[in-house]
């Protein structure tokens, strides 16, 4: 698998959610709602003869926090497990979409709270995302 490769397909399949901006790559400043797709922790050679690698991505969720409510709320509805704002919705629908990777699974989220981007605070959190593909 190529890193950017995954990280530009993940990006753009978020994306189909309306309003929310992908970035994948780690972002110096950023425009909410927007997802930032962290490079990935790799585990090499799952199977033999280079058959199967996994990315471990963390994707980085932040809502603006205009209101203590509507930044939550914005948030709520990102992390929902389906429906038009779920990235894991979103990811799930694109699972073997993409020449890069063979599937990908969204585990979990966590680290719901507050987080600071070049002096800015939004509500955020995480959300683990493993891309399983053909080891290069």
């Amino acid at each position: 698998m190529d890193i950017d490769g995954v990280l530009t397909d993940l990006a753009a399949a978020l994306t189909a959610i309306p309003g929310l901006r992908a970035v994948p790559y780690a972002a110096d400043v950023i425009v909410p709602p927007a997802v930032v797709l962290m490079p990935p922790e790799i585990t090499f050679d799952m199977t033999f003869g280079r058959g199967l690698d996994r990315y471990d991505i963390v994707a980085h969720l932040f809502a603006a926090r205009s209101t203590d409510k509507t930044g939550q709320s914005a948030l709520n509805g990102f992390l929902a497990g389906s429906g038009p704002s779920s990235v894991k919705a979103a990811l799930i629908a694109v699972r073997r979409g993409s020449t890069e990777w063979r599937d990908l699974h969204v585990p979990r989220a966590h680290g719901y709270g507050q987080y600071e981007v070049a002096n800015q605070s939004y509500w955020g959190a995480l959300i683990d995302v493993q891309v399983f593909g053909q080891g290069a």
